[in-house]
């Protein structure tokens, strides 16, 4: 391609935090602005690449990666953007594509209102620009992360979209009225529940009755944004999922729930879901549609529902619990008859899958694991009595599950890392300005920490996840307590025990038909997640 002979991509990008959606007035400010240079300068369109409503700091958008893909295809060889936050605020990332990936692929870049362009050699001033655009970037992720939590704090309504059964008041976009139709649906879910029915049933009676799913109602409303939640013909099919998810939502008892998920990067935008301690919970901020009494009613009837077997009607105490040690699929109770009396099992489905080549048979008497169970939950109440023989004997779990890494070091050390990068990336940088160092080696070291600095990001994310698990432990330790505090007298184990203070029971292989009957069970007890 004649590099005299240009054909132009014209990328323009719009973040929702610049304002505007769709194709705004500002992407056709961009437009215009960019088309005009390109007929003034006799360059040839090829296309247009625009991404209305992304981020800067994450280049993982769909118009920029098709402008990639079209680079890759020798389709264009001159990238122009209205200046350089549009091509993105990473002065990382900004420094790799216009400093090594464009050069490498003989494409010009142009940011018009910046005066760069990668022809004319007059680009000293941005890497200076691409630092500027990417602090921008992070102190508007803290003032809008604040601003955010500040407004949760008193109540408002932060949601982008109204919860089912409420809609948000015209009058005031942070505040929840209640929806008359929907809300009726809602009403009819908790009464069922309340009565005894399952997910699984109101699900199905929902579907009969053709009820429109909260997604089809929006859509129906006129939100395109749940389109792709609704498959053509099935707009009332109702699963147990999406009954669950009502019957745990707090907002329906007048409560606003914010902080559910938290964004852990501002660059990747990746969130995780916090525990919820971690929630912000304002009672009494808008009208209920179901009463504190019956909503706190509805989740022990949910925690402690039992299905009957069709074939053989069987209490099973642990339903759901226990779990196969050698594949980890979940183990159900079958009752068969022996010399006139039903005896009942636990037997594993990952069995008949996998028995030629893991040769594990898990099988074992349901009354062994109640005996089991119930001997080790008593030995388990007893240490409670001993606050220090309790904390010793979890410190030694954690040390052995590796659990206990001194966090705040490593994670001081790779974040140590990342600004030693920085500062390297910078001075690389100056000293090419500078002439110091060729082209060649200055794109090389670029190269190197840019990838360095990627790989040590993603596990900064990683460990911080993992130090928040940790953080979380002896705060959970006594929510057991607590827990275990309410059932100290037992005599006998019940399913409400079982339930509130085992998280599993895994049942270990007994290693074939013709193996010495030995095995090992674990119990897993709820907030520890480790076996005691």
């Amino acid at each position: 391609m004649n590099q005299e002979i240009y054909s132009v991509g014209i990328y323009c990008r719009l973040s929702l935090d610049d304002g505007g959606q769709g194709d705004s007035s500002s992407i056709q400010t961009q437009k215009m602005i960019l088309e005009k240079y390109c007929n003034d300068n006799n360059f040839k369109i090829y296309d247009y690449y625009i991404d209305d409503g992304f981020s800067g700091t994450n280049f993982n958008r769909p118009a920029f990666q098709r402008l990639i893909k079209d680079v890759e295809n020798n389709k264009i060889n001159l990238v122009i953007t209205k200046d350089l936050s549009r091509l993105g605020r990473d002065y990382i990332q900004c420094g790799y594509y216009t400093e090594i990936y464009f050069p490498d692929k003989n494409i010009r870049y142009i940011a018009l209102n910046d005066s760069i362009d990668t022809l004319k050699g007059n680009n000293d001033i941005a890497p200076f620009r691409n630092i500027l655009n990417d602090m921008y970037s992070k102190d508007l992720s803290r003032k809008v992360k604040a601003s955010i939590r500040q407004r949760s704090l008193q109540g408002l309504f932060m949601g982008s979209n109204a919860p089912y059964g409420y809609i948000k008041d015209p009058n005031n976009k942070n505040k929840l009225i209640v929806n008359s139709e929907t809300a009726l649906v809602v009403k009819y879910i908790f009464d069922k529940i309340l009565k005894g029915y399952g997910a699984v049933r109101i699900a199905r009676e929902l579907t009969e009755n053709k009820v429109l799913t909260p997604a089809s109602y929006k859509v129906k409303t006129g939100d395109t944004r749940f389109l792709r939640y609704v498959e053509e013909g099935h707009e009332c099919r109702w699963s147990n999922g999406k009954i669950y998810k009502i019957v745990i939502d707090p907002v329906y008892t007048g409560a606003i729930v914010c902080a559910k998920s938290q964004v852990v990067n501002y660059k990747t935008k990746k969130s995780v879901v916090n525990s919820k301690d971690k929630w912000i919970v304002v009672p009494n901020i808008h009208e209920a549609i179901i009463s504190n009494e019956d909503f706190e009613r509805a989740q022990k009837l949910i925690q402690a529902r039992h299905i009957p077997r069709r074939k053989v009607e069987f209490d099973d105490m642990f339903k759901g619990l226990v779990k196969c040690a050698v594949c980890g699929k979940r183990m159900t109770v079958s009752v068969q008859t022996r010399y006139g009396k039903q005896v009942a099992y636990y037997r594993c489905h990952g069995f008949l899958s996998i028995r030629a080549k893991e040769k594990h048979w898990t099988s074992i008497k349901y009354v062994d694991v109640y005996n089991i169970v119930f001997e080790r939950v008593k030995e388990f109440f007893k240490l409670f009595k001993d606050d220090n023989k309790l904390l010793e004997l979890v410190k030694e779990k954690m040390e052995k599950s590796n659990i206990d890494i001194n966090y705040e070091k490593e994670l001081g050390k790779l974040d140590a890392r990342i600004n030693t990068l920085s500062n390297i990336t910078k001075k690389v940088y100056d000293d090419y300005f500078e002439g110091l160092i060729h082209h060649e080696t200055y794109q090389d070291l670029l190269k190197k920490y840019h990838n360095e600095q990627s790989e040590i990001k993603e596990k900064y994310n990683l460990m911080l996840l993992e130090k928040n698990k940790k953080d979380d432990y002896f705060e959970d330790l006594n929510k057991l307590k607590q827990t275990v505090n309410s059932f100290l007298d037992f005599k006998v184990l019940t399913r409400e025990m079982a339930y509130s203070l085992i998280e599993k029971i895994e049942i270990d292989s007994i290693g074939g038909f013709k193996q010495p009957k030995q095995r090992t069970i674990n119990i897993t007890y709820r907030f520890l997640k480790i076996e005691l």
